[in-house]
């Protein structure tokens, strides 16, 4: 497709989002949501929430997760703001010592709206876990 900007013109490759039916612009992944934390749990808690502004989309490429004895699970949720209708509840969960890597074209998950990443099974209190997740947090270039 060609684009006339201010007295040029650009040619943009399209890609077809299978997930939402729809084109979009081509282009490399920022990274722009990074987080990494060590824990002591107390039992089963939250160890992040993450909120995606309307109109955007959180594509999770990079998540790394570890306990250092015990067999609790990482849940992530999601809440709210589904301008593409993704449904709300339980998007994953994660047994521990998992790392899952993923692409912009092929992201571990999709996300809108609120998420949160929690543990849950805990099985004593002083257990230590450690989170990492990278994505990329743009809006969907959508075709008019």
């Amino acid at each position: 497709m060609t684009n006339e900007v201010e007295g040029y013109t650009k040619s943009v490759k399209k890609l077809y989002n299978k997930g939402f039916h729809e084109f979009e612009d081509e282009r490399l992944p920022n990274a722009n949501v990074r987080f990494s934390e060590k824990f002591t749990l107390t039992g089963d808690q939250t160890l992040t929430t993450i909120t995606i502004p309307a109109g955007q989309q959180l594509r999770l490429i990079y998540l790394n997760w570890w306990c250092q004895e015990g067999t609790p699970i990482l849940i992530i949720e999601q809440a709210g703001g589904t301008s593409h209708l993704l449904p709300e509840g339980q998007v994953d969960a994660i047994k521990a010592d998992a790392q899952k890597h993923g692409t912009y074209v092929n992201p571990i998950h999709v996300l809108e709206g609120t998420v949160t990443f929690k543990v849950e099974g805990v099985e004593y209190e002083g257990a230590e876990v450690a989170l990492s997740l990278w994505g990329d947090m743009n809006s969907p270039q959508i075709d008019p």
